[in-house]
């Protein structure tokens, strides 16, 4: 293994000491080894004449040893691996000289053993490396090109707009499912008090933190083409006793069509759960985090705010009910989980020479991602 610093420390798990390996004593010509392989040149130079090894490191102390970076060269060419340790140069028959002062590497004539030692280190690096973007479909593109085209940076924090799959989309009167499913919603909450009372603190919660708002009659009066309403209801986690979570039912149908049929889903950017898992091998700590209220921390543009009204008249049955409308992403939309992912990264970019940590983790995706 060659480092270019010698003054950082490791901790060894399950070390035993015996007084002599009793290993051979290998040669090693590195000036003519980094001579004959040009993609060497990219690791440190060794100056080393004869090599012994003193130190076997097992499989308890992997983390030390798993290959992080891996450099490639022409057929039968060694392989180095990079490690917390240091850089490790693989191939049979690597360090032996000749006669004729050559340096000869032999990883195998057979073909299949080659393939099968570059899918050992392949699988080493599994979760570690950056992985190769998959092509991307007509929509995953019209999506992007609409979130950077939507996406800006106000006084409240973020903006963005719908992701709809079309330019001269029309939603058909939705009005009347929104109105039947209100009146389901009030017959939950009749038959029991304390579903009740926590629907209506939730909705007050959202006012008071400017995330819907009630529209005056002029302002309900006027519809469009892309007008929407949507039903709602309340989810309770028995884990968390005394919490709701609001839902705006995206997925509800009125005339066969429902809001989530007109907009994209958006390429996913979430992390893959298996390469979180694979993750836990560079670090001994992991930790977790959470956004709260994450969706309703992008607003959406005026433009778009028609598609989300909603109707609402809390606890008093002798009125008509009010015409309301959320002013952020809504929890239940398909585009939601796209759109949040991609303003946490833009905001993580913004800020990345203030936060490099932390901007370095989001664009690696050493995280999972849970709504």
């Amino acid at each position: 293994m060659f480092r270019e610093k010698n003054s950082e420390e490791f901790l060894l798990q399950q070390v035993r000491t015996v007084k002599n390996l009793n290993l051979p004593v290998h040669p090693v010509n590195t000036c003519k080894l980094w001579k004959k392989w040009k993609h060497l040149e990219k690791i440190p130079y060794p100056e080393v004449l004869t090599s012994k090894p003193v130190l076997l490191i097992g499989q308890d102390n992997i983390r030390l040893t798993m290959p992080r970076q891996i450099l490639e060269g022409p057929q039968n060419a060694p392989v180095a691996t990079l490690t917390q340790l240091g850089w490790v140069v693989h191939g049979r028959n690597a360090w032996k000289s000749y006669e004729n002062d050559e340096i000869s590497f032999v990883v195998g004539q057979d073909d299949a053993l080659h393939e099968a030692v570059k899918e050992n280190f392949r699988l080493d690096a599994l979760g570690v490396m950056s992985e190769k973007s998959l092509p991307k479909s007509k929509d995953d593109i019209r999506a992007e090109n609409m979130m950077d085209s939507f996406t800006r940076r106000v006084e409240s924090g973020w903006e963005t707009g719908m992701l709809w799959k079309k330019d001269d989309l029309k939603l058909p009167v939705s009005k009347h499912v929104a109105m039947r499913r209100l009146k389901v919603l009030e017959n939950q909450m009749d038959k029991d008090c304390e579903f009740a009372d926590l629907y209506c603190a939730k909705m007050e919660e959202y006012v008071q933190k400017g995330f819907c708002r009630k529209l005056t009659p002029s302002e309900a009066a006027e519809d469009n083409e892309r007008t929407w309403y949507l039903p709602h209801f309340g989810t309770r986690n028995p884990n968390k006793p005394g919490k709701l979570r609001l839902v705006f039912d995206c997925a509800a149908r009125a005339n066969g069509v429902s809001l989530n049929d007109a907009l994209l889903q958006g390429p996913d950017l979430m992390c893959p759960l298996i390469s979180v898992l694979a993750k836990f091998r560079q670090r001994e700590i992991a930790f977790s985090g959470d956004i709260r209220d994450m969706f309703h921390m992008v607003r959406i543009r005026k433009e778009d705010l028609p598609a989300l009204r909603f109707l609402w008249r809390g606890k008093d049955r002798t009125r008509p009910p009010d015409t309301w409308t959320m002013e952020v992403m809504v929890f239940g939309a398909v585009s939601s989980p796209y759109q949040a992912q991609y303003v946490k990264n833009r905001n993580a970019e913004e800020f990345k020479d203030e936060y490099p940590e932390a901007a370095d983790a989001i664009q690696n995706r050493h995280y999972v991602d849970d709504y």
